[in-house]
């Protein structure tokens, strides 16, 4: 019986620790709209893991706003103005198991966020949608 307890105990850590993330660009959307803002995130991204600051100034609405753990905040108008490196001073951004929840054209994401050399955190997106198009409007990490 000890040893059934013990086999049992053991898979499950070891379950728990080799189980896989989703990542983005592997989730299965389950609607046209979050087929986009799949898209979107990935563009998101790339664009920010090469630095190209407009290609993620591009992703945001016009007041769009990043809120950054211990990087402050920044306006998406503004991204241009920072120093390209910041957004990349923590190594590669990697997205996973995004959990999506649509109410009319206003999409709220809860995601796992993974830095190359930071870690894992929460994060928290809120998009719009504008004239047929998805765009980030928060973030939240």
């Amino acid at each position: 019986m000890k040893r059934i307890l013990f086999i049992s105990i053991a898979l499950t850590i070891v379950l728990l620790f080799t189980s896989c993330d989703t990542p983005i660009n592997e989730y299965k959307p389950k609607s046209d709209d979050e087929k986009q803002i799949i898209a979107l995130l990935n563009t998101y991204v790339e664009a920010r893991n090469k630095q190209d600051l407009k290609g993620m100034q591009a992703t945001f609405t016009k007041d769009g706003i990043y809120y950054g753990g211990m990087g402050g905040e920044f306006k998406a108008s503004e991204f241009s103005n920072t120093d390209p490196e910041f957004w990349t001073s923590y190594g590669e951004l990697t997205l996973y198991d995004p959990k999506i929840t649509i109410n009319g054209n206003v999409a709220k994401i809860a995601l796992v966020t993974l830095y190359g050399t930071a870690g894992r955190f929460e994060a928290a997106y809120t998009l719009v949608k504008e004239n047929g198009n998805w765009l980030i409007k928060k973030v939240v990490q």
